[in-house]
């Protein structure tokens, strides 16, 4: 007796949707990414955070700190056309994180970091100025540049920030700041910019600002302080 199997045919038509939808860009959490120009299109619904920061990294490489602790929360997130950097504030302003900084290789985001909240009584108009020098450190410990704020200007964006002296400015819109002739070049540069992002540090403590583009009102200083220490903030 001859026996028929019919089993091929119709694994072979409920193979053929997954087929299409990995063509298509859906991966199998239900995520679309897609890469156009330097500008992504994200759709996710409902989907574990880690499997959406994982399904961006395969359209666009780059490394998330900071976010492991909340892989498994899920979300819906959308976003069409936007620069990376865009994405990833939208992203963070969804997510109620907002202590976070970006490095950029270039004008290519190539690290997102995000850190934890101040701790309490250290928020941005309470904590006592940022010590950058351990005590006694060790002397072969190379040291980074930065800049500190010296004097804040009455009546000046920085003073409503509640910039105070002794910070400390490490980023300016993603890029590093290592002199006080670079941020003021960079505050030039950013002049006619509505919104720039700036990292500082204060008692120990990184805190992401959103100001105007030009003039803060601050009087900055050259600073170093230990590697150790610097890379604490920054990666």
């Amino acid at each position: 007796m001859k026996i028929t199997s019919r089993t091929t045919p119709s694994l072979s038509i409920f193979l053929i949707p997954i087929l299409l939808l990995t063509l298509s860009g859906v991966s199998a959490w239900g995520v679309t990414v897609d890469l156009q120009r330097g500008r992504l299109t994200v759709e996710a619904e409902k989907t574990p955070l880690g499997e959406l920061l994982e399904a961006i990294n395969d359209k666009y490489p780059l490394q998330v700190k900071g976010l492991e602790r909340r892989s498994g929360e899920t979300i819906t997130f959308l976003a069409k056309n936007d620069p990376p950097e865009r994405l990833f504030k939208r992203l963070l302003r969804q997510l109620g994180e907002t202590n976070y900084a970006f490095e950029f290789a270039g004008s290519r985001l190539r690290r997102v970091s995000v850190m934890p909240e101040s701790r309490a009584g250290s928020s941005a108009g309470t904590a006592a100025p940022f010590r950058a020098t351990a005590p006694n450190p060790l002397p072969q410990e190379e040291e980074i540049a930065v800049v500190r704020v010296d004097r804040v200007i009455e009546g000046s964006q920085a003073q409503a920030l509640n910039l105070q002296k002794g910070d400390l400015v490490l980023e300016y819109d993603g890029l590093t700041i290592n002199s006080t002739s670079q941020l003021m070049q960079e505050v030039k540069k950013k002049s006619k910019k509505g919104s720039v992002d700036m990292m500082v540090v204060r008692d120990g403590q990184p805190m992401h600002l959103a100001l105007k583009g030009g003039f803060i009102g601050i009087h900055i200083v050259p600073h170093r302080v230990p590697r150790s220490e610097y890379e604490r903030f920054v990666y």
